[in-house]
């Protein structure tokens, strides 16, 4: 039974109606298309038996019980993620069900309810509605792109909603964007400015309008409408985030209309005697908060456990690679393993260095993200609104989950780390993320380009370390492998590399490591050397013989000086030193009979 039929078979059986798309496409392969869907075994049996490459098409609506998918779109420059995302941070989240992973990138969230809806495109952006009349195509089919729809393993036990009220409310976005402006109050108190203004942005959005024309509606509603007004800073945090890629104003040193300005330039004189204080040091000799650091290693480094542990670090106040943390609160992002993982992980790494993992658990706050990758042009807003101020550091792991743009030009990755410093700047709070080593790098590299991709990873954040695998000998630990921490800092003088073993699920100092590297160092030049010399030997050799053999007469012998002659053509020998090549090559000397002239030297093999 194919991939296909079994699953045709099994989406029946729990009552959705199933019909054929066409191989690795969304087209019907039926006259009728989802009028034709069915959960009759006989009829899928047939179907997918004649044509077991068939995608699975699923009929929303009353064909499969009252089935309602909201379809949310990641593709084609769109981030319906972050729509809905907007509006579950303004209305509630909606409850957890069965998840479908699309072949583009996006989502299909699975819900009944007995009254029925019909098909919608956009009741927010990039979001639609597969109900009355519709369908969507259904794991494991393939994508015209050759991915492969998936259902997230995450959501494999949720129990479909039936008639939630959040759900619900959800579907009727789009006729209350119709008539909220008609239902629109004249004033906003105290208690409703947020939200009302919020639902302003949505409605100006839908309408086309710009974004910097929508910001100058929102301030003048604000000052007109708002009992009392809420300040410029209460905007910027509050209301303006609310915009699909966040408010384009990032400095204090922006005017009401939305045009950035820059900051005005400084004379030293005037801030010579009371300069402005440092920000304090996070990371004792690396890094200070506010600032942006990058951990690059290649695979099998376990970057994200050390990830995971300097958050550890900072939470309880302890040493991360023998540098001390201050201690502070730590958001965790998590872009890459399901959140049961996570939270394991972090368990397992307190339990490996003895610690009782609640002493300090209100400092952590882990943010489980896997499933909704978006670049971090999008992400960002959510993280500034998510942090706020409370936070010392902000650790995003992975990088290649948020890559905006190509990960070799410089100017994409240029724009992309600005979001790192505006989320430096507007939360307070070091932002932390981790890199891959270039293919084929290890330490042969200055340590500033052994990361991948442009130069612009290597030299923008303040903090650069490295995690290089050092080449041990065999017999030193079978089991563990050696690493060494290397560091380019912009803020503190240069600091002395660390090394320590991986450990699942923790790096391990070792006092003595320095010292078995070095003689690992020592013996491994030493045998370099030495084949080195068999090789320079080897080539000797071969120029002897063949030297010998051009001269050797039918009887095993040769004589020296016709020898020396023929040798000459890669090197002149005195006869002293013939005889050491000759001897060296596995030759044994003896002179001629006593009496004759010593001219003859007697082939004689080992």
């Amino acid at each position: 039974m194919t991939d296909f039929l079994s699953e045709a078979l099994n989406l029946a059986e729990k009552g959705f109606a199933v019909f054929p798309l066409k191989p690795k496409g969304k087209t019907p392969a039926t006259a009728h298309g989802c009028k034709d869907a069915t959960t009759d075994k006989e009829q899928i049996l047939s179907w997918w038996t004649e044509h077991p490459d068939c995608n699975i098409g699923i009929a929303t609506g009353s064909a499969s019980g009252g089935l309602v998918v909201i379809d949310v779109d990641n593709g084609h420059g769109g981030s319906g993620s972050t729509s809905l995302r907007e509006w579950c941070l303004v209305n509630g989240d909606l409850p957890d069900t069965l998840t479908c992973l699309t072949g583009s990138g996006g989502e299909h969230y699975y819900y009944f309810d007995s009254e029925p809806f019909k098909n919608a495109a956009g009741i927010i952006k990039h979001v639609d509605i597969r109900a009355e009349g519709g369908y969507v195509v259904a794991p494991p089919s393939v994508h015209p792109n050759g991915n492969i729809y998936e259902w997230d393993a995450m959501s494999m036990d949720y129990e479909i909603p039936r008639d939630n009220a959040q759900v619900r409310r959800f579907l009727g976005s789009r006729k209350r964007q119709e008539t909220q402006a008609a239902q629109m109050p004249d004033t906003f108190s105290e208690g409703s400015r947020t939200d009302n203004l919020i639902r302003m942005i949505g409605s100006l959005t839908d309408r086309g309008l710009s974004q910097e024309a929508i910001t100058a509606a929102i301030i003048a509603e604000n000052n007109a409408r708002c009992v009392p007004p809420l300040t410029m800073e209460e905007l910027q945090k509050e209301v303006f985030p609310a915009f699909e890629r966040g408010w384009v104003p990032e400095h204090p040193y922006t005017k009401h209309s939305g045009v950035r300005i820059l900051p005005d330039p400084v004379r030293l004189d005037t801030v010579w005697d009371d300069p402005p204080p440092l920000a304090p040091v996070l990371i004792d000799g690396v890094l200070r908060q506010g600032h942006k650091m990058i951990v690059s290693a290649p695979s099998k480094a376990g970057k994200s456990f050390a990830l995971m542990r300097l958050a550890i670090g900072i939470a309880e106040g302890m040493k991360w690679f023998g540098s001390e943390c201050r201690q502070g609160k730590v958001l965790f992002v998590n872009m890459e393993i399901d959140g049961a993982s996570c939270y394991n992980r972090f368990r397992a790494i307190y339990k490996a260095m003895g610690m009782n993992f609640d002493i300090h658990a209100e400092n952590l706050t882990i943010w489980n993200l896997r499933g909704f990758s978006m670049p971090l042009s999008d992400l960002t807003p959510h993280i500034i609104r998510e942090a706020g101020k409370d936070y010392a550091a902000i650790i995003i792991d992975p990088l290649y989950k948020v890559m905006d743009g190509d990960e070799n030009s410089n100017s994409d990755i240029g724009r992309m780390v600005g979001h790192f410093d505006r989320i430096a700047r507007e939360t307070g709070a070091s932002v932390i993320y981790a890199h891959h080593f270039a293919k084929g790098t290890g330490g042969d590299r200055d340590t500033i380009d052994r990361g991948a991709g442009a130069g612009t990873f290597s030299r923008d954040p303040d903090a650069i370390l490295t995690m290089t695998q050092l080449e041990m000998e065999d017999e030193v630990n079978e089991v563990h492998t050696a690493w060494r921490m290397e560091y380019v800092l912009r803020e503190f003088p240069n600091k002395k590399p660390v090394s320590f073993w991986w450990e699942y699920p923790v790096h391990r100092m070792d006092p003595y490591l320095d010292e078995e590297i070095v003689q690992t160092s020592a013996t491994k030049a030493a045998k370099q050397k030495r084949k080195i010399s068999e090789a320079k030997q080897k080539e000797k050799n071969e120029h002897v013989h063949d030297a010998v053999n051009r001269v050797i007469d039918l009887d095993g012998k040769f004589q020296i000086g016709r020898f020396m002659d023929a040798y000459s053509v890669y090197e002149k020998l005195s006869r002293n030193t013939a005889k050491e090549r000759l001897r060296s090559a596995g030759y044994e000397l003896e002179q001629v009979p006593e009496g004759k002239p010593q001219l003859y030297w007697e082939r004689v093999k080992k």
